[in-house]
């Protein structure tokens, strides 16, 4: 007989949500049937059946308006009754699983927080961060990085660390479609980044880079999937660089691993990743990586040198060098995203779900 995990989820529009469906789907399997609850929206094109509860989009809205946060923390606790598992993830999540009790509770802490996202919040939420950390029976880290920054706060035998997952990346439309989608010429040279507009992104590192070999590539083309907070931002910039005819900020995509395939560059420029599934997913699509060497993919791929080129975290000028050699040769690119497929294979959900569920078991006796 099967037994029952709620997965609960705050505003998500990028590798969290994925990671939430790839449970959703490869648990029943395992014998766990997972109900996920989150707000309106969250895994729109990914699954059907999900539990709206109204998460405040912002942290600091559900600390400065508590009465806010209470509704959803009492429709979650509702939800968790019935349940054999709460898994909570992120640190909003975290929050609203946190008032649960009588239930084994997981907390999978997909980033941590970090002053250049947080600004001048940054301590209050690290006292929230560890005050929830507490709470729960098994803390899962999505990388050693994450487990290292919690060590303090949780004990050795609570702490987990598995790379999140995410679905087999699965194109549904084909180069020549996506691109005509997009406004683009079959044959220019596209280069997507598949982010969340925000400021850990440092999509301005990308946008710069991309400016200056505009100018010797003619035909290149970038294009940004995701929304944000730093949209107008963004838009501001692209078009004080005069790069609004070759830089397009298409928004939230249904799909990411559509244009990702369409891609003949896919590019991630963070300041910050536990695990960037979407470096993963453009592994597994034979994609090459333009990326700063952030998470486990990052470390990886500038130990070894395949599935792309990762650069120091915020060093423009190698970042513009590695876009620059992909576009003048395009068999260097392809080789590079053949040889990553093998990466990318480390990080097949298959694998991922069956560590979860492990920890489900642990909990539930």
């Amino acid at each position: 007989m099967s037994r029952t995990v709620l997965e609960v989820l705050g505003p998500s529009t990028g590798g969290i949500r994925r990671h939430v469906a790839a449970l959703a789907d490869g648990l029943p399997a395992l014998g766990w049937d997972a109900t996920i609850a989150g707000p309106a929206g969250v895994m729109d094109g990914l699954t059907d059946g999900v539990v709206p509860i109204a998460v405040p989009a912002a942290m600091s809205t559900a600390l400065r308006h508590p009465d806010r946060f209470s509704a959803a923390a009492s429709s979650v606790g509702r939800l968790g009754r019935s349940h054999d598992v709460i898994h909570a993830h992120g640190l909003k999540a975290g929050l609203l699983a946190a008032t649960i009790r009588g239930r084994p509770l997981v907390l999978t802490v997909h980033n941590i927080v970090l002053d250049v996202v947080a600004g001048s919040g940054a301590g209050l939420l690290r006292r929230v961060e560890r005050g929830v950390v507490r709470r729960f029976d098994r803390v899962i880290c999505g990388s050693a990085e994450i487990a290292t920054h919690l060590g303090d706060t949780v004990s050795a035998e609570r702490l987990r660390i598995i790379t999140p997952a995410a679905l087999d990346p699965m194109p549904r439309r084909s180069r020549a479609e996506v691109r005509s989608d997009l406004g683009i010429v079959q044959d220019d040279q596209l280069v997507v980044a598949v982010a969340r507009l925000h400021p850990q992104k440092n999509l301005e590192l990308l946008i710069r880079s991309f400016a200056v070999v505009a100018a010797d590539h003619l035909r290149a083309r970038l294009v940004l999937i995701g929304e944000g907070p730093s949209r107008g931002e963004l838009t501001r910039m692209i078009d004080a660089l005069g790069m609004s005819e070759r830089v397009t900020l298409a928004g939230a995509r249904p799909n990411p691993a559509d244009e990702m395939a369409a891609a003949d560059i896919v590019a991630l420029s963070s300041t910050w990743e536990g695990v960037p599934i979407v470096a993963a997913e453009a592994l597994q699509l034979g994609r090459p990586l333009v990326m700063t060497a952030v998470g486990s993919i990052g470390s990886a791929m500038a130990l070894d040198g395949i599935g792309g080129t990762a650069v120091p975290v915020g060093d423009e000028r190698s970042f513009t060098a590695a876009l620059d050699h992909y576009l003048r040769d395009p068999g260097a690119a392809e080789r590079a995203g053949v040889a990553g497929r093998a990466l990318g294979e480390q990080y097949r959900a298959e694998h991922l779900v069956a560590a979860v569920a492990a920890v489900y078991e642990e909990v539930a006796g």
